[in-house]
Order: structure tokens, then sequence, then C-alpha cells
């Protein structure tokens, strides 16, 4: 599937959201799927089990710093190297203690 840079206005987006989903067309519903699902990078632990997904720029932090390589490009995975992957990180969602 060939792959197009959609930009969509702060209007276009909210007509959007009033639409029914049958009056929506599809072209444009997928490509929104596809850039709203790559906001996030899949990270996985050294040993192959996923961790929380990071935003894209500290993905390349990761990987510029060589404490990570990519797996997978589409979707974005990226797994940990070493010590890294057995790092505490934060619980996801919930309030912070």
């Amino acid at each position: 599937m060939p792959r197009y840079l959609v930009t969509v206005s702060a209007s276009v987006w909210r007509e959007r959201v009033r639409l029914a989903p049958a009056e929506r067309d599809p072209f444009v519903e997928a490509a929104l799927t596809h850039a709203l699902a790559a906001v996030r990078v899949g990270v996985r632990a050294a040993d192959g089990r996923p961790l929380a997904p990071c935003h894209p720029a500290r993905a390349r932090e990761l990987l510029r710093a060589g404490r990570a390589t990519l797996v997978s490009r589409s979707p974005p995975v990226i797994e940990l190297r070493g010590s890294d992957a057995e790092a505490p990180r934060p619980p996801v969602g919930g309030p912070h203690r």
C-alpha cells in the first residue's frame, strides 16, 4: 500500500468527528488511523517481553546511543540492549505517587 502525507486542519478534524462512520472516506480514515498509530514506538526488553511504548524521539535517542536496536519499521518496534531492559520504568496510567 503506498504511503501519502496527509495534513488535516483542526476544522476538518472537527467535521470528521461529527460524521457518522459510514459517511467517512475510507482512504482518509485509513491514513489517519495509520498516522495516529505511529505516534508511539513499541519497546521490547532484551529477552523479548513487551514494555511500555515510547515517543518516537525517545526511540531515536536510544538508537543513536546504541542502547536499542530496530526490530521493525512498520509497525515501529525497538528492542533494548543489556541492562536498559532491566531498568525500572514508571507505571503506565493511573495517578502518580
